[in-house]
């Protein structure tokens, strides 16, 4: 039994790692990428977590269910998770019923999802737990079910009011409370700026996204025209995520992303494992994403994914290693028996050239007519990588950077590239 579970665990890593790959190549796409970047919050802001689940294919159908609802109806969005498969089993929802209600989810739904906490009671917990009983799955197809004769049909008090409530009464009874709109317009500027609003904005925000009708895509139109979206005191202000750095280092390069399997590895050691979550209240965020071992890291993986190559002591070829060492459990999983040793290493042959990669292609970014000077070079890369010009003192930082790498001005492919690792590696890389 033991074995058949190790072998479980082993294919369903395979199986996210795959999923990761996907997400982020829609991320990486231009065409996808600002619904993705929704998707992205709120993954975090419904965290559930491969830990718990165990289902890489629950997890897809939770963040399809995000991707479809991300620009729409936010109560839409709320009773969608509400009934979502995998969230009934994180937050143990799946299992109560009358007489004996679970908890978890109401808690969670009002202190992390709707209202934040203060705006609610324990009476309101324990009776909206009564509501959402008989919320369940069906064990065969593991889809949402409504087991009615689990369900407490009883009255119930919730924020002052009482009725025969059911869960889709009180998802309406919290978006109803004065704190929901303040609350989730807060978290949205904070995810896409990386500062906490004032109590002046956040009220502002909040009557903006009440007036709307909670209209996601509508109030995103307003967030982002609004003059204090554009303040300049917010430029450097937002510390990028693993996953905005690692896709944003990829499309600003025009470098391929890594194979699936070593962009969940770099993720994990970023602090951002896709699908797996800390804890129910998701990432921190902001500062927490930077540290000594994080800004290092970010440095090596950049210079790995710009230079190319696998090479034994680069962070590529550690990568690599991991990788051989998954594909040699993941054949073992699938045979039901332990690898040879030739097997084995056929494997880690297998790993290195699936995660071998050749060098960022320079030419795409600065043909060999454009690198005219170190002003140009310097200026160019920094464009590339920040999306627009850099300010006088950030041109004569790149510059300096630059000629201390090419001083004789002869800019090949190779020092254009290690410049752009420079570039990449640097502090002001690291925000947005």
């Amino acid at each position: 039994r033991k074995e058949a579970l190790r072998r479980a665990r082993i294919r369903e890593a395979g199986e996210l790692a795959a999923l990761r790959g996907w997400w982020l190549a829609r991320m990486a796409d231009p065409a996808t990428a600002a619904r993705e970047k929704a998707v992205l919050f709120l993954h975090g802001h419904f965290a559930t977590s491969a830990d718990k689940v165990h289902s890489p294919r629950l997890l897809f159908g939770q963040n399809q269910m995000f991707r479809a609802h991300a620009l729409g109806s936010w109560r839409a969005l709320c009773l969608g998770v509400a009934k979502d498969p995998a969230m009934l089993l994180y937050l143990d929802n799946a299992k109560s019923r009358a007489g004996n209600p679970n908890e978890n989810f109401a808690r969670e739904f009002f202190e992390l999802f709707t209202l934040g906490e203060g705006n609610y009671t324990e009476k309101d917990i324990q009776e909206s737990a009564r509501a959402f009983t008989g919320w369940s799955l069906n064990p065969a197809t593991r889809e949402f079910v409504s087991r009615k004769p689990w369900h407490d049909g009883g009255m119930k008090t919730v924020f002052g009011k009482s009725g025969n409530f059911g869960g889709e009464e009180i998802v309406d009874l919290a978006l109803a409370q004065p704190a929901a709109a303040g609350f989730l317009a807060g978290k949205l500027w904070r995810f896409y700026t990386g500062r906490e609003p004032s109590p002046g904005l956040r009220a502002t925000l909040g009557e903006e996204l009440r007036g709307r009708g909670f209209d996601l895509g509508s109030f995103f139109k307003t967030m982002f025209c609004s003059e204090e979206f554009h303040d300049p005191s917010l430029d450097l202000a937002h510390v990028k995520s693993p996953v905005e750095w690692l896709v944003g280092l990829c499309r600003a390069l025009e470098m391929p992303l890594p194979h699936p399997a070593v962009a969940s590895l770099a993720l994990a050691e970023l602090g951002q494992d896709l699908f797996r979550p800390p804890n129910v209240k998701g990432w921190d965020g902001g500062l927490a994403w930077i540290n000594t071992a994080t800004l290092l890291r970010r440095q090596e993986i950049a210079a790995s994914l710009i230079r190319g190559g696998s090479a034994r002591d680069s962070w590529s070829g550690r990568a690599a290693r991991r990788l051989a060492n998954f594909l040699a459990m993941s054949r073992d999983a699938a045979d039901g028996m332990a690898m040879n040793a030739a097997a084995r290493q056929e494997a880690v042959e297998k790993a290195v050239a699936q995660t071998a990669r050749p060098p960022a292609d320079m030419n795409k970014l600065l043909s060999i007519e454009e690198r005219t000077s170190d002003e140009a070079v310097a200026r160019e890369l920094w464009r590339r990588l920040h999306g627009r010009a850099p300010s006088r003192e950030e041109g004569v930082a790149a510059v300096a950077a630059a000629r201390k790498i090419e001083p004789a001005g002869v800019w090949t492919e190779d020092s254009v590239r290690e410049l752009a690792v420079t570039l990449a590696c640097a502090p002001a890389f690291q925000v947005l």
